[in-house]
Order: C-alpha cells, then sequence, then structure tokens
C-alpha cells in the first residue's frame, strides 16, 4: 500500500511537471507571411482567413492560408488558441462549409520547414510555425507575445 501511494504521488508530481512542459511548448507558435506582405494581423484576422470567412489580407491583397499537417504540435496549438476548435469540430466545421459549396480547407502541408518554404516562395501565403523555425525567409505576421 505504500509503494502504491508514492508511486501515485510521483504520477502526480510527473504529470505536473509533464504538462506544464507542453504548456511551455506550446508558447511558440507564431503566423508567418511572406517577407513582402506588409500587413499585421490580429487574432480575429487570422481565424478568419484561416476558417475561409475573408480571401483577403486587411490590405485587400488575396491570402493564401496553409496549415500543418495533422498531429504537429503547432497545428494543435493553433486549433486551440487561434481557432477555438478541436481537430473533430474543425471536420465538421470545413464538411459543412464545403458541402454548401463555400469554400474548402487550406492546403496540410507537412511540417514547419514545409510551411516555412511555401510562404517564403509565395507572396499571397499566410501560415503558422514554432518561432524557432523563423528566419529572414519569411516575417511574423501574428504573435500572442
Amino acid at each position: 500500500l505504500m509503494r502504491m501511494k508514492y508511486f501515485m504521488r510521483n504520477m502526480a508530481v510527473t504529470g505536473f511537471f509533464l504538462h506544464g512542459a507542453a504548456a511551455l511548448a506550446l508558447a511558440d507558435m507564431v503566423v508567418i507571411g511572406n517577407p513582402a506582405n506588409a500587413n499585421r494581423l490580429d487574432k480575429e484576422q487570422v481565424s478568419k482567413i484561416f476558417l475561409g470567412k475573408t480571401r483577403e489580407f486587411p490590405d485587400g491583397k488575396p491570402a493564401k492560408p496553409v496549415d500543418q499537417a495533422e498531429g504537429r504540435q503547432a497545428r494543435e496549438e493553433f486549433l486551440s488558441k487561434i481557432l477555438h476548435k478541436t481537430e473533430p469540430a474543425l471536420e465538421s466545421y470545413w464538411s459543412t462549409i464545403v458541402f454548401t459549396g463555400n469554400g474548402s480547407p487550406p492546403d496540410a502541408l507537412a511540417d514547419d520547414d514545409a510551411v516555412k518554404k511555401f510562404v517564403a516562395e509565395n507572396p499571397k501565403a499566410v501560415g503558422y510555425i514554432d518561432r524557432k523555425a523563423v528566419d529572414s525567409s519569411v516575417k511574423i505576421l501574428f504573435s500572442e507575445d
């Protein structure tokens, strides 16, 4: 019984630290654009672009959002912090939009590097990556800090 209490207490402490580490790891996602993009975006503008509610940046130029693949940490953070949706809720949302002919979801690219490369090569592109992956080939359009 003593071993069980010790084990459970250690698991709770480990869980607390792992949860804290996960929260810290999730704090680094940024929305990026091509360096030629003159826009800065707020959270609502980012959400509208990625949910297909607008197809333009605030300056009126076309916006081409790109997602990350399901299961990627940046995507999970983006869904929860920016879109306020779970993966199933997002799938349901896009199913309705596609069914009614009002749009289609952003293309999903493999990872930070693929998104960064696409955005660097496309002035209309907007995506999200881990802040650590940002370099001079892209520009931060939105960050929560």
